[in-house]
């Protein structure tokens, strides 16, 4: 999702300065590159390592995060979704910068079962059946709400981005990936909200000018149930979609199987108890507040996962 935040920024005449890590992947790097933007080695867990790039700077854009559902190393989690934000924040403010936009997640906004989509007045209510990911962000997010740095906070709340390009795979770009090796043999009644990536690029320039300081910005152009999602790659793709949904009673006997394996194999879990718990509430969201005060318009994400489905055919198949 970076590189299209960095594309749009320099497409509304920002001039970008990126960081990447020494571990960055080489095609990754010469997208930005392709770009025009500036780019810089650094760790975000170390700020030292890229203080000097922000003397100059007018805007930070806060993209970078660990989007793992399930990992062995969640102190690792916890550092980077939470700590390095506290860290930059503090940095940029020593730095006078004027505005610092934050790239939540939709996993910060709350949930009402069978009251209709969230929006942004919806707290997150979610602490005891929330995955760690989902801590980490609603933990990063409160600190930038509660902060009393002079330095204008703006939030963005996106939904599960589609587009080409995303090499790390996503939670939800994993699952489309699998579906197209053939590997996705059952369902389960679930939902959530899709935005494409494009979109969610530039509400980060739009946020710079329209974006109300310490709000949160839901970015949701439609809500699909996992059926509806399958049956698209499937008209897409002519692969089959799975005709078995696993009910949550025995889903979840699976998902703490799986997670007890994954200690013993240390490979990652195919499900873990604390997102069902998320998944049996089926998520939905209302964007509209970003598309009456951003001016977004929400592209068809059905065109997004086209173009994904034909991105990863041809990435799998080098």
């Amino acid at each position: 999702m970076g590189f299209y935040v960095v594309k749009s920024l320099i497409k509304g005449g920002v001039k970008v300065c990126s960081l990447i890590r020494d571990s960055s992947r080489e095609s990754s790097v010469q997208r930005l590159h392709s770009l025009g933007a500036q780019l810089v080695t650094g760790d975000l867990l170390e700020p030292d390592s890229y203080a000097h790039v922000l003397k100059d700077v007018s805007y930070v854009f806060h993209c970078a995060a660990l989007h793992k559902i399930w990992t062995r190393d969640v102190n690792l989690l916890y550092r980077t979704n939470v700590n390095a934000t506290r860290m930059l924040l503090e940095l940029a403010a020593r730095q006078n910068v004027e505005q610092f936009v934050y790239t939540s997640s939709i996993k910060t906004i709350g949930l009402l079962p069978g009251k209709g989509p969230s929006d942004e007045t919806v707290r997150y209510n979610l602490w005891e059946q929330d995955t760690d990911y989902g801590k980490t962000k609603h933990l990063a997010e409160e600190f930038l709400l509660n902060s009393d740095s002079q330095v204008l906070i703006k939030i963005l709340n996106p939904s599960t981005v589609i587009g080409p390009g995303d090499e790390s795979l996503t939670p939800m770009m994993r699952i489309i990936s699998d579906f197209l090796q053939g590997k996705v043999k059952v369902s389960i009644n679930t939902s959530t909200g899709f935005v494409d990536a494009e979109d969610v690029g530039w509400a980060h320039f739009l946020a710079l000018e329209k974006a109300k300081p310490k709000q949160r910005y839901i970015l949701n152009a439609v809500n699909w149930t996992m059926d509806e999602l399958f049956a698209l790659l499937s008209q897409y793709t002519q692969i089959p979609a799975p005709r078995f949904k696993v009910p949550y009673c025995l889903a979840y006997p699976v998902a703490y199987v799986s997670l007890a394996m994954s200690a013993v194999t240390k490979d990652e879990p195919v499900v873990i108890p604390h997102s069902l718990n998320i998944a049996r509430k089926m998520p939905s969201y209302n964007g509209k507040k970003a598309a009456r005060e951003l001016g977004i318009q929400y592209r068809d994400v059905r065109l997004s996962l086209k173009e994904t489905v034909e991105w990863l055919q041809h990435h799998q198949g080098r």
